[in-house]
């Protein structure tokens, strides 16, 4: 491998790990993610807690952006995309969705009751009704499926018609949420041009086009500059329209106050994908290299178990001991998930000796 190819991959690395810390921090709740609520509104600390939350919504995105980086220039055949990867993920799906429910049963969350207990198992898997995080597998399988048209599609396009489909998700995206706001109370619009607003269609395209298409190598660093400040109006555009459906309807809380967090999330997850794609070539040390490399691939198990983790007793009470003792509630938090984050890797590392799991994570 070339230098240039493995600091490329590294970028990559790094985005994985960047995107997993934030997935952990956007399950939160009162005590992260959605503590502005808890905050006095119109105060500094509610502004700057709600943008990180506002901010934070470019996490799955960036993923399915390195899917389609990685995945959308390859020829496999339907044989070997179905061995390779679908099977892969419909596997790692299914164990890990096994795991938590048998948790459930332990915990007393679900009675047992024998086959019963076992058939609404898998009427739960099926319906991806087991636990809410695992939504994402089941997103990543739909990508999975229609890769084979999504390479076919990347390949036919041109820089202009690129363009045009971006645009189009990017209107959709920040239109959609203003028309329902409007016109329906609020109310989702769920199956209203869906297509374009979907993880597993556009985002891997746009990963695709930035990683594959464009040249970044004479990219100004004072773009970048440009784009997080053009990225940061845009947040703060969020906060505002999130503030004002809090003035108009008095609910602020994690069910109805995030009808906006994705509006400019295409603009947001491309900022970071530039960014560190950008920066991470200054990263000489090849020690430091293959630590990022070796945390970057444990993410998918950091993800599949991280609630896991963080729902453990013992966990809780140490992150109910930090907020005692941490005058800041908000460092408390950011410190629990790099606790969080880094237990769930040692834990990944440790299972990815066994020959079986090291396949699946």
């Amino acid at each position: 491998m070339t230098q240039a190819k493995r600091k490329k991959d590294l970028s990559l690395e790094i985005m994985r790990i960047v995107a997993m810390f934030f997935v952990i921090f956007n399950h939160t709740g009162l005590k992260g993610y959605f503590l502005f609520a808890d905050c006095t509104p119109g105060s500094i600390v509610f502004w700057l807690y709600m943008g990180m939350s506002v901010l934070d919504k470019f996490a799955v995105p960036l993923y399915f952006m390195i899917s389609g980086a990685l995945l959308l220039g390859k020829d496999e055949d339907l044989k070997t995309i179905f061995k390779k990867r679908i099977s892969k993920t419909a596997l790692a799906l299914l164990i890990i969705s096994a795991v938590y429910y048998i948790v459930d049963i332990i915990n007393g969350t679900i009675k047992f009751k024998g086959a019963e207990t076992v058939l609404n198992f898998f009427v739960g898997l099926f319906c991806g009704n087991i636990k809410f995080h695992l939504w994402f597998l089941y997103s990543y399988l739909i990508m999975l499926l229609i890769l084979p048209f999504l390479r076919r599609i990347v390949r036919g396009l041109s820089r202009k018609e690129y363009r045009y489909m971006f645009i189009l998700a990017f209107s959709v995206m920040v239109f959609k949420p203003l028309f329902e706001y409007i016109f329906f109370n609020g109310k989702e619009l769920h199956y209203t041009f869906s297509l374009l607003d979907t993880n597993n269609v556009v985002f891997p395209i746009l990963g695709y086009y930035l990683y594959n298409v464009v040249d970044l190598s004479n990219m100004k660093k004072r773009w970048l500059a440009a784009a997080w400040g053009i990225n940061l109006l845009l947040t703060a555009v969020v906060c505002v329209l999130i503030f004002i459906r809090y003035k108009n309807t008095g609910k602020l809380d994690e069910t109805h106050s995030q009808q906006f967090h994705r509006m400019f999330a295409m603009v947001n997850a491309t900022t970071v994908f530039l960014t560190i794609k950008k920066l991470t070539p200054e990263i000489e040390n090849k020690v430091v290299s293959y630590i990022l490399s070796a945390i970057g691939g444990c993410t998918f198990g950091v993800y599949l178990i991280h609630p896991l983790i963080m729902k453990d007793v013992q966990m809780i009470s140490l992150w109910d001991n930090m907020s005692a003792v941490i005058p800041n509630q908000m460092i408390a938090t950011i410190l629990f998930c790099i606790i969080i984050f880094l237990i769930c890797t040692v834990f990944t590392f440790i299972l990815k000796l066994l020959p079986f799991v090291k396949k699946l994570l």
